[in-house]
């Protein structure tokens, strides 16, 4: 018993040193959700394998345009999955590392408790003891000699080796804990480099395709006059969605932000080359914000919805999918101070909500995307306001406050 005794108390002389290199431990997620994750991506590597295979052939017998168009957009697609992969992968650490840091910090407050009663009891034994005892301690070079020599340890009774068994049991505990979170790191770093190299593909892609549009668009007569009509149509789509219908429901007039911490990056009625002075609402984007949640910016009532496009990367041009705004929703808030109010969140990735559902502030309505005529990521985010149904007008969206903005 008196060589475990000095093994434990070797421990104990160290614990705050094992704590303090411990940093943030990583208690390792489920094995089957992380071994699912890398497994799809696996899957996916081995399906772009074979549908760059197919490009190549394709772009070899230069036959079919837009057969090769929608092979790249396929590509696009899949890698855009394997992104998402990695993307899940790492937040699910990252949660995992938010639990574990909690447990870490449960475990070091017992561990804390746990030394503190048994320097009590320590000092509870050496007060009981006679003079001579006080001798052996000033003799003692060490408090390991101090162990060796004193017979204070035939005293410990069965509650101190409990207690000693739970520091032993922490400190090999934690000891797991830093070999566990050293090898989630690797994992991570491996993870982190393979999501760098897929967003550097998908930029080379969307240049691949786009390529092969103008390519196509080249090849067409009467290009400007098409431009011109595509432009036309979504100018008179824009119009429509001004009739989409309104609610006369109250609306106190707060709006919300709907993607916080981004911001403006194209103003209403903007005069640049895309748009010539006809943007009819203002973009929100930087870097970082594809697949972001879209918040409703205020209570309200779903009144348009289109979500079945799929062409979810950066174009020059439309693809004509919901009128050049891809999938979109159109909400309708009601009346304040004498006006109706709609707001439409556009080129989103997906929707999550339905036709004719009451949302309300704050709730998610989909996730950013690039579907429809848009350059890049971003949400286009438009405000409508009339006096009555009849009479609705696109309005800038800057000229009024918002909540988080």
């Amino acid at each position: 018993m008196l060589k475990n005794l000095k093994r434990v108390f070797a421990l104990i002389l160290i614990l705050s040193v094992c704590i303090s290199s411990l940093g943030v431990s990583i208690n390792a997620f489920a094995a089957d959700d992380s071994q699912a994750i890398l497994d799809e991506i696996e899957r996916l590597n081995k399906e772009s394998q074979a549908l760059q295979k197919q490009i190549n052939e394709k772009k070899a017998s230069l036959k079919d345009q837009n057969a090769i168009k929608s092979s790249i957009e396929g590509q696009i697609n899949n890698t855009q999955k394997k992104i998402d992969a990695c993307n899940r992968y790492i937040e699910q650490c990252q949660a995992e590392i938010r639990e574990s840091e909690n447990k870490i910090a449960e475990s070091n407050s017992k561990i804390e408790s746990t030394k503190e009663r048994f320097k009590k009891r320590i000092r509870s034994l050496y007060n009981s003891n006679s003079g001579s005892n006080v001798q052996v301690l000033l003799g003692a070079e060490s408090f390991a000699d101090f162990l060796t020599l004193s017979e204070l340890s035939q005293n410990i009774s069965a509650q101190d080796n409990k207690m000693v068994d739970e520091l032993v049991t922490a400190i090999s505990s934690i000891q797991e804990e830093i070999k566990k979170n050293e090898e989630l790191k690797a994992k991570q770093a491996e993870i982190k480099k393979t999501l760098a190299a897929d967003r550097s593909v998908l930029d080379a892609q969307v240049a691949d395709v786009n390529k092969v549009i103008n390519q196509i668009n080249a090849s067409k007569n009467n290009l400007q006059a098409e431009q011109n009509a595509l432009k036309a149509q979504m100018e008179e789509y824009e119009n429509s969605l001004l009739y989409g219908g309104v609610s006369n429901s109250p609306f106190d007039g707060v709006f919300r932000w709907p993607v916080p911490g981004f911001p403006m990056t194209c103003p209403f009625m903007s005069n640049d080359s895309v748009h010539k002075g006809n943007h009819k609402g203002i973009d929100l984007g930087s870097w970082g914000i594809n697949n972001k949640p879209i918040q409703c910016s205020a209570t309200g009532v779903v009144t348009t919805l289109v979500n079945y496009c799929t062409h979810n990367y950066g174009k020059n041009g439309s693809c004509g999918c919901g009128g050049g705004y891809g999938n979109h929703v159109q909400v309708s808030h009601g009346k304040h101070n004498g006006y109706y109010y709609t707001t439409i969140y556009a080129h989103m990735r997906t929707a999550i909500v339905s036709s004719g559902q009451a949302v309300s502030s704050g709730q998610i309505l989909g996730y950013v995307g690039s579907t429809g005529w848009s350059t890049g990521w971003h949400l286009h985010f438009g405000i409508s306001r009339g006096t009555s149904p009849n009479s609705m007008q696109w309005v800038n969206p800057m000229n009024f406050k918002y909540i988080n903005r």
